[in-house]
């Protein structure tokens, strides 16, 4: 597991309004990203759905779910995001780098492109 932190910047689906940019904790070993609440909530996100999720600590909790723009590196996509609490260090999940086919460089620490997949033949 590898730990980095990077900017990134959401906002709602479709919606040209100033985005909310943070500094995110990426850690290879999460699967969703997390973002305060108070902040989806304020950028007018809603939630469609309410997700089981195991924290770090082991612990579980149930979370809302909804989706957003981010854009991480110059590249923005359209992911998943789930509610955190209003206090919570804002988290980049690895399915948000996989939607901006971006990797993590464990030798170097940083987020780098993946290289593309060949077309088959």
């Amino acid at each position: 597991m590898g730990i980095t932190h990077t900017t990134v910047a959401v906002r709602p689906i479709g919606n040209a309004k100033k985005p909310w940019k943070a500094v995110f904790l990426f850690d290879s070993g999460a699967s969703t990203t997390l973002v305060p609440g108070n902040v989806l909530r304020r950028l007018g996100i809603k939630p469609f759905r309410r997700d089981p999720f195991e924290m770090a600590d082991g612990s579980s909790v149930e979370l809302d779910v909804g989706g957003a723009m981010l854009t991480i590196k110059g590249i923005t996509v359209l992911c998943e995001v789930a509610f955190g609490p209003d206090d919570v260090e804002p988290l980049l999940g690895a399915v948000a780098l996989q939607n901006a086919n971006l990797t993590w460089d464990a030798q170097r620490e940083i987020l780098v492109p993946s290289p593309r997949l060949k077309p088959l033949k």
